[in-house]
């Protein structure tokens, strides 16, 4: 395996932790550094959990562009960024709109840091809703209004990225 293959595993592999397993080492971490409770712990632990699987699906978008593209470019005058930001980056646009909703959509519906990681003044949504349900019953009205709070959101973002998304995750499926 070359050093690159080799990088690649290594950042896909963290993501197959289960997060069953750091839970208890990051509460203590988090702990320590006061991130319990706070927003910004949250950012840190759905980062953390996200950018190993967008580093690895936006590896493989840029894969799939020629380099010959970026060198005709940069004979043309560009720069090496300008060759990146003028003509690698629009091509992977498709892309970079799936990864982004397959992203965000994991950090939506994730469960687990929420629920350990906060209380009930910075607890998301997914965490507020399962508190409706209770020993003495559940509070359908309120599950069915925190279920269209929760829904809606993805839905106006699928609606805007769904071009992006459909392109994106057919890029590279059929190859001439």
């Amino acid at each position: 395996m070359s050093g690159k293959k080799h990088l690649a595993f290594w950042i896909i592999s963290t993501r197959m932790a289960p997060i069953a397993v750091v839970i208890v080492p990051l509460f203590f971490i988090y702990n320590f550094l006061g991130l319990l409770n706070t927003y910004l712990g949250l950012i840190i632990a759905y980062t953390t959990f996200n950018l190993p699987f967008a580093i690895w699906l936006m590896r493989s978008f840029f894969d799939e562009i020629p380099e010959e593209l970026e060198e005709a470019a940069q004979i043309d005058g560009a720069t090496r960024w300008q060759a990146f930001y003028k003509v690698a980056l629009p091509l992977v646009l498709p892309g970079m709109g799936a990864t982004a909703i397959i992203s965000i959509v994991f950090a939506w519906n994730d469960f687990l840091f929420a629920l350990i990681f906060t209380n009930s003044e910075t607890q998301t949504i997914p965490v507020a809703a399962a508190q409706l349900v209770t020993q003495t019953g559940t509070l359908w009205g309120q599950v069915m209004a925190i279920g269209v709070v929760i829904l809606l959101p993805m839905v106006l973002f699928g609606m805007i990225v769904k071009n992006y998304l459909v392109s994106g995750l057919t890029m590279g499926a059929m190859k001439q």
